[in-house]
């Protein structure tokens, strides 16, 4: 899919986000649509890259180190998936993409004007 879409056209159509450390995780929670961490080297990234959150609180998802785990979550989630944890990262991270950034910053603009 790589080679015939780019990852906004991704992001799009994907019912589950399936990733490790990726801040793509801020556009997709703007879907309200599940996401799955996939951290199989979690300790090892900690200490090479570090987080500027806790990991483990962050994720509004299941935090996956097995592949088996990743799958196991994806069968579960017709009767698993909490909106909430995802609802509440959005608003966290992305409260400003309402549709109405432009309208803020033609304000902005013309108030400093004044």
């Amino acid at each position: 899919m790589t080679d015939s879409m780019d990852i906004q056209e991704l992001l799009c159509i994907a019912d589950i986000c399936v990733t490790d450390y990726s801040s793509l995780i801020f556009e997709y929670a703007l879907f309200e649509r599940p996401m799955i961490f996939f951290a199989h080297d979690l300790e090892e990234y900690y200490d090479w890259r570090g987080f500027y959150y806790n990991y483990d609180e962050m994720t509004p998802g299941d935090v996956c180190t097995t592949t088996k785990e990743v799958a196991d979550c994806i069968q579960d989630l017709a009767h698993n998936f909490d909106i909430m944890p995802v609802r509440r990262f959005k608003e966290k991270f992305m409260s400003a993409c309402d549709g109405n950034a432009t309208d803020r910053i033609i304000k902005y603009i013309f108030d400093r004007g004044e």
